[in-house]
């Protein structure tokens, strides 16, 4: 399943660790947001290795799961992703 995870980590070296992991996992779509195709015992893998890594009273990271419609209506606007030849407003 797509899961779209963002994060906001105020830590130089936890926030690289946290998009190590993430990059392992998936793509950098923003400077801090990662879209990961995650079967469910990925993604609980992955929220507890997130949870290990960050210090809850200082960041925070949301990981929304997208189901197949909800992924159907995603839309991107400006540069394209580096692995797509699409321009300008891309629409899926």
């Amino acid at each position: 399943m797509l899961t779209v995870i963002a994060y906001d980590v105020t830590d130089d070296r936890r926030r690289e660790r946290v998009s190590t992991l993430l990059a392992d996992h998936g793509r950098r779509v923003n400077y801090s947001v990662f879209e990961c195709e995650l079967e469910a015992e990925e993604f609980t893998q992955l929220q507890g290795q997130l949870a290990r890594l960050i210090d809850q009273r200082e960041d925070r990271v949301v990981l929304y799961r997208l189901c197949a419609g909800c992924r159907d209506r995603k839309a991107a606007l400006g540069l394209p992703f580096q692995d797509s030849g699409a321009q300008g407003v891309v629409i899926v």
